[in-house]
């Protein structure tokens, strides 16, 4: 409430007050998210039995009927929460950690259903969402998990309030059957960076392109736009050939 109240007391129109109204407005919708998760963890009770089985259960069998039909040729999802991600605010999020997981035992059953895939492919070709406010690009290590070899989109980055990366470095490590795993490794982070007059918000999509043939092959394009001395700059990132 006092971040607001200070962020309600400046002037948004003008220029460098606006901007702090934005950093204001930001902090307290990253605190709002943080005590949320906050309550998951110490009332469980009353988040039990929210996990959408019917559409775990849907995604499993959908993605083994593909992988049994001869004529699909990829297999793309569709999430609003990333199951991987380094954004400071939400990687250790409870949510992420149980996208991550559902999502794990999803595909740990395709897996167990068809065995060994030709070619040693992935289960599933690519993975986008987006909730976090950044662009990332990340894949999941390889391993014996069934979420392995996978590669992560988040396009988050148009919206308001960018985040930062966290600090501690690009590798997501998990206990798995006892042991600290690296699980994934994030290759592209695009969000709020710097401090003070060095601040940047550089806001982001995405562009796919899908080339014809056989394995798949997915030419991914981050487009860019940030506000530099009172003027708008657009820029095109480098492009990610994904395989």
């Amino acid at each position: 409430a006092l971040i607001l109240e200070k962020a309600d007391s400046l002037d948004p129109t003008d220029a460098e007050q606006a901007e702090q109204i934005g950093d204001l407005t930001g902090e307290a919708e990253q605190l709002d998210e943080e005590i949320r998760d906050i309550s998951k963890h110490l009332r469980p009770a009353q988040f039990e039995g929210t996990t959408d089985t019917d559409q775990l259960n849907w995604l499993r069998d959908r993605l083994i009927e593909s992988w049994q039909d001869p004529t699909s040729r990829w297999r793309m999802l569709y999430y609003h929460h990333p199951p991987y991600v380094t954004e400071a605010t939400i990687l250790s999020q409870a949510q992420t950690l149980a996208v991550r997981q559902n999502l794990r035992q999803a595909l740990t059953e395709v897996q167990t259903e068809l065995g060994t895939l030709p070619g040693e492919r992935p289960l599933v070709d690519l993975v986008i969402s987006g909730h976090a406010h950044c662009m990332e690009y990340l894949r999941t290590a390889d391993s014996s998990l069934a979420d392995a070899n996978i590669p992560y989109l988040i396009c988050g980055g148009s919206g308001y309030s960018l985040r930062r990366q966290r600090s501690n470095g690009p590798d997501i490590f998990e206990v798995v059957d006892g042991k600290s795993q690296q699980v994934a490794t994030s290759h592209l982070f695009i969000g709020r960076q710097g401090q003070g007059s060095q601040k940047r918000r550089p806001y982001s999509c995405l562009r796919v392109e899908v080339k014809a043939g056989s394995p798949l092959r997915l030419i991914v394009k981050s487009i860019i736009v940030e506000k530099i001395k009172h003027k708008w700059h657009q820029t095109d990132g480098e492009a990610l050939h994904l395989n």
